[in-house]
């Protein structure tokens, strides 16, 4: 409802700071009847992950508003202690780019779909977008500000002649590796054999159904991965942008390919990408370090298998399948274990069966072991492709070396009951609480007295 709180994260009473909300004085949300989608419930407001800056103590964040009929999207930044709004906040959101024949492209504050999380990396704030249903002239959109000023320092759309090509990532952030690159992958829409022009100009320039490595300052296309099967996925909506991005460790691939970017697609395939040589487009082949297909397919739909960001830890990638288990597929010499047939094979998964969306794991562990993964259960969201009848998201504790052991469930108590689960919540730890965010409620799990 274009809301913030803070609230004290240690207080039994949940006590809250400040307040600060934008739905005032004729400024409301925007209903989504205003776009004919249901893939949010009741209103557009504050959508993507806001990202905090520690060492400002600043506060970042989109939203979306409606006013005397028309439609604004702003960048905000807050005072963590005070909620109060710090010097050039908001911004409005605007951009536009040139397409090939002389036209241009304009952002559409109603039609762009802040989904993604919010990232800050080297002094800048990253912010992707995509669409509302596929509906209407949608593109992907990357774009950079200056964390100090809100200053607008570089804008990409990755489908400036054409459609598409949306930023969906399931809630994820653009990843960001130790170099400061940015990674964002794109769904269906017009993409351009650009192989031999990087960075790219017009007419080639064109990125739908792709991974991308963007410079973080000018957020030009330094590399991508695209593959062969683009056309023919891209036609039947099978994006590659369904879930977020992994950066593995620096190091942690095999020896010819140390630095490995991981990401899945709608259909439960998982890639792993030289981070440095992302091999671009060839029309009959795939030049990836691994591409493998998840096991336990069968109980998701034929287009929504991976929507979630994989986790790491302890030479172990942690997925889940939609309408599967959740996946520990530990690294072998740098690679994710897998059979000849170049399917999957997990060291062990879950006993629980996670419908849609399925769930992105947060991993938590002390210096010397001991790791826990933590998913939230959310398909009792009450919106498209999960369950109709509402519900409170159930968090849940796993052996991070042996998924088959469930350490935690809040559904085995009432009393442990989250808030109305949200679409892709995930669970936050820190300084021994577990934090969930629910529908009309912020819940706090920590250890029992």
């Amino acid at each position: 409802h274009d809301s913030v709180y803070a609230f004290d994260a240690d207080d039994a009473g949940c006590r809250t700071y400040w307040k600060m909300s934008l739905a005032v004085g004729g400024i409301t949300s925007v209903p989504v009847g205003d776009t004919a989608c249901d893939d949010i419930l009741n209103e557009y407001g504050i959508t993507g992950t806001p990202v905090i800056d520690p060492a400002t103590h600043t506060l970042y964040f989109v939203a979306k508003t409606k006013e005397s009929g028309s439609y604004f999207q702003r960048l905000y930044a807050l005072d963590l202690v005070t909620g109060n709004e710090k010097t050039g906040s908001p911004v409005a959101i605007l951009a536009s780019v040139p397409q090939n024949g002389g036209g241009t492209v304009t952002f559409s504050p109603l039609w762009q779909n802040q989904r993604p999380g919010l990232a800050l990396a080297g002094g800048g704030v990253y912010i992707a977008w995509s669409g509302h249903c596929d509906l209407n002239a949608y593109h992907g959109w990357v774009m950079r500000y200056d964390a100090a000023s809100l200053a607008q320092t570089a804008v990409l759309n990755t489908t400036p002649n054409g459609y598409a090509g949306g930023i969906w990532m399931s809630g994820g952030a653009p990843a960001v590796d130790a170099a400061g690159s940015v990674y964002v992958p794109t769904g269906n829409g017009t993409f351009d054999d650009l192989s031999s022009i990087v960075p790219p100009v017009a007419p080639g320039n064109d990125f739908g159904q792709s991974f991308l490595r963007l410079d973080p300052t000018t957020l030009n296309v330094q590399d991508f991965y695209t593959p062969s099967q683009e056309a023919v996925w891209s036609g039947n909506d099978l994006d590659i942008a369904s879930g977020g991005l992994l950066v593995l460790p620096d190091g942690a691939g095999p020896a010819a390919h140390p630095n490995v970017l991981v990401g899945g697609d709608k259909q439960g395939h998982l890639w792993a990408l030289d981070r440095a040589q992302m091999s671009r487009y060839h029309s009959s082949s795939d030049n990836v370090v691994q591409f493998l297909t998840l096991p336990n397919l069968a109980g998701c739909a034929p287009n929504f298998c991976v929507m979630s960001t994989p986790g790491y830890w302890n030479g172990t990638v942690y997925v889940a399948v939609t309408g599967g288990p959740l996946l520990a597929l530990p690294l072998t010499s740098g690679l994710i274990a897998a059979t000849a047939q170049s399917i999957a094979a997990p060291a062990s998964q879950s006993r629980e069966t996670y419908y849609f969306p399925g769930p992105t794991p947060m991993i938590s562990a002390s210096p010397s072991g001991n790791g826990i993964v933590w998913v939230l259960d959310n398909n009792a969201n009450g919106g498209n492709n999960g369950s109709a009848a509402k519900g409170p998201a159930i968090l849940r504790a796993y052996d991070a070396a042996n998924l088959g052991t469930t350490l935690y469930t809040s559904s085995a108590r009432p009393a442990d009951a989250g808030g109305p689960a949200i679409k892709f919540a995930l669970p936050i730890v820190a300084n021994g609480h577990v934090y969930v965010a629910g529908g009309s409620q912020l819940t706090i799990y920590g250890l029992a007295p």
